[in-house]
């Protein structure tokens, strides 16, 4: 598990899918290299990812070009337009850590304290609509 997007999440997911440059990216011949072989500019397709590498708690992305020749992109937050392949993948990981916080939350607080915490304002706000409209209703009956 990679620290992605400011969450825990399986970076070989993205093995598979196209990335392309949302700012300037600079692509490496190989993760940790201090000079870039180049800079992409914003908007220019990078490649499908092949793999990934990490290297000094930084994720880089690893691509291969049609002659074979494996480059690296340093994972940067923002750094990649999100298509709407990533865009799923973001949203099924974001449903599921919702669905794994709701767990914790149930398990801390018991079942009952926290659906009335979700719910039971709203139950009780509802409820007392209900009984105050039928009070007004009986008087000008």
């Amino acid at each position: 598990m990679q620290q992605i997007r400011g969450f825990e999440t399986d970076a070989g997911k993205f093995i598979g899918l196209t990335f392309y440059a949302a700012t300037p990216v600079a692509v490496y011949r190989l993760p940790g290299d201090s000079t870039p072989l180049r800079t992409l500019p914003a908007g220019s397709l990078i490649g499908i990812v092949y793999s990934y590498v990490v290297n000094n708690g930084s994720v880089f992305w690893m691509f291969r070009n049609a002659q074979g020749v494996f480059t690296y992109v340093k994972h940067v937050p923002g750094a990649f337009v999100e298509t709407a392949e990533i865009k799923a993948l973001h949203d099924q990981q974001n449903a599921a850590a919702a669905a794994e916080l709701e767990k914790q939350q149930i398990e801390q607080k018991g079942a009952l304290i926290y659906y009335f915490e979700k719910y039971g304002k709203i139950i009780l706000l509802f409820g007392g609509g209900i009984i105050i409209a039928t009070q007004i209703i009986k008087k000008k009956l």
